[in-house]
């Protein structure tokens, strides 16, 4: 087992571009946050959905944690999660359909409790929503959420 036990899937997003919320996409006949989870579930004692949305969270078939700071971005669900689990969390946004479950464990084996964050990083450059956080990261965090 790893050092980091939870896991925290963000579908919090309005889908403004997208039209229709994203969480709720089918690839394969499974909706994107199901899959998710489903991926997740297996890695991570604990998963959970950050969500303002019941049918998010029932399609995931797992509990959800509302954002507190509404239309912040994914910002507020990373403070939702790390305030809901009050410990290193995994964080990934729910519209990454094809998890890697090696590489998130790679991840999680190189997490320290010295760290703040240990990001994933890829050719286009850093990969926020696919990291894990420490709630020593949180009072930066609602700071950057309040308003000016």
């Amino acid at each position: 087992m790893n050092s980091v036990r939870c896991a925290a899937i963000l579908a919090g997003g309005l889908s403004t571009r997208m039209g229709r919320d994203k969480a709720l996409l089918e690839i394969e006949g499974e909706p994107l946050v199901r899959r998710t989870a489903r991926t997740l579930g297996s890695l991570f004692e604990r998963t959970i959905v950050v969500t303002n949305r019941e049918e998010v969270a029932r399609a995931a078939q797992m509990s959800g944690c509302p954002d507190i700071y509404y239309n912040k971005g994914p910002l507020a669900g990373i403070e939702a999660a790390l305030s809901y689990f009050g410990e290193a969390t995994f964080v990934v946004a729910c519209d990454l359909p094809y998890l890697n479950p090696e590489f998130i464990r790679f991840q999680c084996q190189r997490w320290g409790k010295e760290l703040d964050a240990l990001v994933a990083q890829s050719d286009d450059g850093l990969e926020p929503l696919h990291a894990i956080w420490s709630p020593s990261c949180l009072p930066r965090v609602r700071t950057s959420l309040e308003p000016e």
